[in-house]
């Protein structure tokens, strides 16, 4: 026994860097006048583990074998498990192709028919109770592409107008390039430098199946994305100014995914079409829905809305149907129409009439409507135009202002106000 490393201390026995050479038996003896005692104790000396080889980085073709080992020097003999982690960063248990050898102090793992699925990090892990050691090696599986991620799992589904980008993705090696088949020839169809396809403003004849094709030197890979165009409601509306006389129309183009339902209103009350003495709504041709109001009169002046409806929203066009006043001076107010919307045609250079002005934004009755509208930047400040304007209820005062050239005046009387709205260019 190495002296320099066991001492007896008192009772104690002392063994410093211990070494396996140490276990065994120990006998420990007390004696005095009256008898004698001993109690045997057995030290047992566990190892460090120690793997004894390196699991070597591997790279083989789809379909070849390969085989791991790896062999460790322990006491007790370790359990010995294996792992693999995939490619994604997920970590699996590996319990086939796995055979112990070295009577235990090593094991083996075969894989006969490796998929490029097989590649990753292999970890084997040696756990005697005492501690866990690990080796790891990289395994490299040479294969055709195989395309693990498309856009919306193959279904992409997109509104009228948008812009879509769709994807292929693989995680195979060697490297690999993308190209799109598609069912447009449309300008608005490209493919992008990083590989994917883009779809910009889409419409329905951009709908269809797109393939994906990925290649490398050991093969190919196709998947394919189904495109499918919704097409919310949308609306719009000629006339957007018309003047009363006799009998009033409006054109709503209707567009969106079928059904759609159409419905009118006057002044946002929904239009009773069963008085077909009063309306008559002509059947549909193409997007085109027309609105028929028979003689029309001063009280049908208002805002009239088409509001289109599909299970994807609504969409609202309005146009304005107004009390016309012809051919007016300069002088003429807005008094002179009690309608809720009105127009007046302009004549030329009102701009240096004296006519008064009283408000921004929204005038006194007694202002004058060819003056107000240039005031209010709607009409030009010189030319002719017909201007429409539109009650907006009693207002308590009105600020006057300098715009256009026209300076307006001021009034703390209470009155009405009228709001330029428009130039009806159709109505000279």
């Amino acid at each position: 026994m190495d002296r320099t490393r066991v001492k007896v201390n008192g009772p104690d026995l002392v063994i410093t860097n211990v070494r396996v050479k140490d276990g065994g038996v120990y006998t420990c003896s007390a004696t005095n006048v009256l008898g004698g005692a001993s109690k045997v104790i057995s030290l047992n000396i566990l190892k460090h583990i120690a793997i004894q080889n390196k699991l070597n980085d591997t790279t083989v073709k789809e379909g070849h074998s390969v085989r791991f080992e790896c062999n460790f020097k322990s006491n007790p003999k370790p359990t010995i498990t294996w792992y693999h982690y995939n490619i994604d960063g997920s970590k699996d248990k590996v319990t086939s192709g796995v055979k112990v050898i070295n009577n235990g102090t090593g094991s083996q793992l075969l894989i006969t028919f490796t998929k490029y699925t097989d590649s990753g990090q292999y970890v084997c892990e040696a756990n005697n109770g005492v501690e866990v050691v690990q080796g790891s090696g990289h395994l490299t599986v040479l294969s055709k592409p195989y395309i693990t991620k498309i856009t919306g799992n193959g279904h992409v589904t997109a509104n009228k107008g948008d812009t879509i980008r769709l994807w292929c993705t693989s995680t195979t090696q060697p490297g690999y390039t993308v190209s799109w088949n598609h069912p447009t020839t449309s300008s608005k169809v490209y493919t992008d430098s990083d590989g994917s396809l883009v779809i910009s403003n889409i419409g329905r004849g951009e709908e269809g199946r797109y393939v994906c094709t990925a290649t490398n030197s050991l093969g190919v890979d196709k998947a394919a994305v189904n495109v499918t165009v919704e097409v919310p409601p949308s609306a719009t509306i000629q006339p957007n100014l018309l003047p009363i006389r006799g009998t009033v129309f409006f054109d709503c183009q209707a567009d969106g995914d079928s059904p759609l339902s159409i419905t009118w209103q006057k002044d946002g009350v929904q239009l009773d079409l069963t008085n077909k003495a009063k309306y008559l709504t002509l059947p549909a041709a193409g997007t085109s829905h027309k609105l028929l109001i028979m003689g029309a009169s001063a009280g049908d002046a208002g805002k009239y809305s088409c509001i289109v409806g599909n299970r994807l929203g609504q969409a609202t066009a309005a146009a304005l149907a107004y009390v016309d006043l012809g051919s007016v001076f300069c002088s003429a107010t807005f008094a002179d129409c009690m309608a809720q919307f009105c127009g007046a045609h302009c004549p030329a250079n009102c701009k240096t009439n004296s006519a008064p002005v009283f408000g921004e934004i929204a005038y006194t009755s007694t202002s004058s409507i060819c003056r107000a509208a240039i005031h209010s930047g709607i009409i030009p400040e010189t030319g002719t135009a017909t201007v429409v304007w539109s009650k907006i209820g009693v207002q308590p005062g009105f600020t006057g202002v300098t715009e256009h050239g026209i300076t307006s005046q001021s009034s703390s009387k209470a009155d009405v106000g009228s709001v330029p709205l428009a130039v009806d260019v159709r109505n000279h």
